[in-house]
């Protein structure tokens, strides 16, 4: 259980460093919005451009969470 929460903690820190937009959109598809929905919602053009974004949010969320020191060490204690 532990391990979960260090993992939930570790994803805040890097959420919260996100942009408001990207956090807004990613929070959006987590509760399962539909993605043209969360286009119309967050003023954007289009379905195409809002998974185009949730891309590139995800991918930079994943992107700092991987080179954190601490998911390393979470890493090395699941093995």
């Amino acid at each position: 259980m532990v391990e979960k929460n260090e993992k939930y903690g570790l994803y805040q820190k890097h959420f919260n460093t996100l942009s408001t937009d990207c956090q807004k959109l990613l929070q959006l598809f987590f509760e399962k919005v539909p993605l043209k929905e969360i286009a119309g919602l967050m003023g954007y053009k289009s379905e195409k451009y809002a998974k185009k974004r949730k891309f590139k949010c995800k991918e930079l969320l994943v992107n700092r969470i991987k080179q954190d020191t601490e998911f390393k060490k979470i890493l090395e204690d699941d093995t």
